[in-house]
């Protein structure tokens, strides 16, 4: 375990480091974010009146320096979500420094669990990683080095000490050829090892198509996940549709409840769309419906983005 003060000097180590090599510049500064109003009605729990707020303040000192934060409403690393009349959870959740030099880059702080975009079998792009990544361009390929600390998985605490080195991921992210790409990785996290890997197929109207599987050697299960996402560009707006099977044993465990996308235990279907409005860009309506062995669920809501 790292003591407290050492984790304190290391926090205010981040922006300094940040500011200390980053060339003089203006700067910029950026502040995008979304607020969001949902019903969640399920069919293991009473119907929920809900709200989100995501804020995503950065400052790029120049081209290759930057340092982010992300502040939102949720007490869990899944979900950023309060319920109406329940607690008013708000906290900051990623606080991380960032260098990057084309398509390479490394980022240390708090940061994202996600390096780009975030697959169904990927950790929740509003959980953290206390830690450093770093990513190496190869050609049009890709490989990252994670390593930190997830085990608190209570928003309140993401930048809390203690700190236990207890996340490692590596992963591999190539293209087979114009529409075929691939990713292959290793974690450890939950005290386990898993291995991850993902197919996916981009058509010539961006129709994407993918099989993802998780392995936990501990536990001898596989989550898998098939998957189809389909924009349609209409005269009124954009509309995206997003339907995914998933089958998830109930002792794979906790990795599956961290997950981007997780629906529920054993065999599960869930398809969700959203539509922007040409007139009103800014702002997304959303419906999400579930049906599985443990749950039926429906979501509906809009988000309103701001900033930039």
């Amino acid at each position: 375990m790292i003591t407290a003060r050492f984790l304190a000097i290391a926090r205010c180590s981040l922006l300094s480091a940040v500011i200390l090599f980053a060339q003089p510049a203006a700067g910029e500064f950026g502040f995008p974010g979304d607020v969001s109003l949902r019903l969640d009605d399920s069919s293991n729990r009473a119907r929920r009146e809900q709200y989100r707020f995501r804020f995503k303040p950065e400052f790029s000192f120049n081209e290759q320096w930057s340092v982010h934060a992300f502040v939102a409403t949720g007490a869990a690393f899944p979900s950023a979500y309060n319920t109406f009349g329940g607690r008013d959870d708000i906290n900051v959740r990623w606080f991380f420094g960032r260098w990057a030099a084309g398509n390479n880059k490394v980022e240390f702080g708090v940061i994202p669990p996600y390096k780009g975009r975030v697959s169904s079998t990927g950790l929740s792009d509003e959980g953290w990683i206390r830690g450093v990544r770093g990513v190496v361009a190869i050609g049009d390929d890709r490989l990252e080095l994670v390593a930190g600390d997830l085990s608190d998985l209570r928003a309140s605490n993401a930048l809390s000490e203690p700190f236990d080195l207890n996340f490692f991921e590596l992963e591999y992210s190539g293209r087979i050829n114009e529409f075929l790409t691939y990713e292959l990785g290793g974690e450890r996290m939950l005290d386990e090892n898993y291995v991850r890997t993902e197919l996916r197929l981009t058509t010539r109207r961006d129709i994407a198509w993918s099989v993802e599987l998780v392995h936990g050697f501990k536990s001898d299960s596989t989550k898998s996940v098939f998957s189809v996402l389909a924009p349609f560009n209409l005269e009124s707006g954009e509309l995206e549709w997003f339907t995914y099977y998933a089958y998830v044993p109930r002792e794979f465990g906790e990795r599956a409840v961290l997950t981007e996308d997780f629906l529920s235990f054993g065999n599960a279907l869930g398809i969700l769309f959203e539509y922007r409005w040409s007139g009103l860009e800014r702002i997304k309506w959303f419906a999400e419906f579930e049906t599985g062995e443990v749950r039926d669920r429906g979501k509906i809501g809009l988000e309103i983005g701001f900033g930039g």
